[in-house]
C-alpha cells in the first residue's frame, strides 16, 4: 500500500472519527492568551508519558527532503528528533519549542551525544513561544508538524514562518487528518491551502501521508497526516 494519497480538491476532508478532548473547557481556556497557552503546554511537556517518542515521524523521513547544506527551522521541535536527524546529517538546524519539559529532554539527549557528533554543533533548541521568538536568520526549509491544530492563531503562525523563509524556501506542514483528543480544531486541506496562499506561498503538493504502524525504524502514532508543501517566490 502506498504511503501517499494525492489530494486535488480543496473541499472538506473525508469523514473521520472524532475524539473529543476529555476536558473541552480547559482546552479552550488555554487559547485565551499566549501565557495561558504556554502554561498548558509546559504542563503537558513535563509529563514523562509525553516525552517518550524519540524516533522521527516516518512521514517526515519519507517526504521531507532538504537539499545538502539547507538551513532548517523546526517549529514545534518537541524533544529534538528532527534536530538529531538533520543536524547529524550536517544541516544547520534551529528548533523552537514552547514546552520547557521537551526542551529539557533535548538538552539531555544532546549532552549524551559523542563529542564529535555533528548535531552537537549544527543543532540548537530555543525554548520559547514561536509567536514571540525573534531572529535575524532566514531559512531554506521550515517544518510545522502536528502544531497548527493546537495554536491560538494558525493564520499568523504560518505567516511568521513564511516570513522567515529565504527566497525559494520551502514550508513543510503536517497536521493530523483526524482531530485528536488534545487538538482545539480540525485542520482541513482547505485550511492549509488558505493559510499558505494568504502569505504569498505557492502550494506545490497537498496530500495524505498514510500512517505507518510498523516497529522498525521511524514510525507514526497511527494517525494519517495532511501534508502541505509550499514554496516562497524567488530563486535560491
Amino acid at each position: 500500500m502506498s504511503d501517499e494519497t494525492a489530494i486535488l480538491s480543496t473541499g472538506p476532508s473525508p469523514t473521520v472519527a472524532f475524539r473529543a478532548p476529555r476536558n473541552t473547557a480547559y482546552d479552550e481556556e488555554h487559547l485565551s492568551s499566549l501565557e495561558a497557552h504556554r502554561e498548558w503546554i509546559t504542563d503537558v511537556s513535563n509529563l514523562e508519558v509525553n516525552q517518550r517518542t524519540t524516533s522521527q515521524r516516518f512521514y517526515i523521513a519519507q517526504h521531507f527532503r532538504p537539499k545538502p547544506g539547507d538551513r532548517i527551522l523546526d517549529i514545534g521541535a518537541y524533544v529534538g528528533n528532527n534536530l538529531l536527524r538533520y543536524g547529524g546529517e550536517g544541516h544547520p538546524i534551529d528548533g523552537i519549542e514552547i514546552g520547557s519539559g521537551y526542551c529539557g529532554v533535548w538538552e539531555a539527549r544532546k549532552g549524551d551525544l559523542p563529542a564529535d557528533h555533528p548535531a552537537r554543533f549544527k543543532a540548537q533548541m530555543f525554548c520559547a513561544a514561536f509567536e514571540e521568538w525573534a531572529t535575524t536568520r532566514t531559512y531554506d526549509q521550515a517544518l510545522i508538524c502536528e502544531v497548527l491544530e493546537h495554536v491560538i492563531d494558525p493564520t499568523s503562525f504560518v505567516a511568521k514562518a513564511a516570513a522567515l523563509l529565504a527566497p525559494g524556501g520551502q514550508l513543510f506542514i503536517a497536521s493530523p487528518r483526524e482531530r485528536t483528543r488534545t487538538a482545539v480544531r480540525e485542520v482541513t486541506p482547505a485550511d492549509l491551502r488558505r493559510w499558505t496562499q494568504e502569505t504569498g506561498l505557492e502550494v506545490s503538493r497537498l496530500f495524505v501521508a498514510v500512517a505507518r504502524k510498523r516497529n522498525d525504524g521511524p514510525r507514526d502514532w497511527g494517525v494519517d497526516q495532511w501534508i502541505c508543501i509550499a514554496t516562497k517566490e524567488g530563486n535560491r
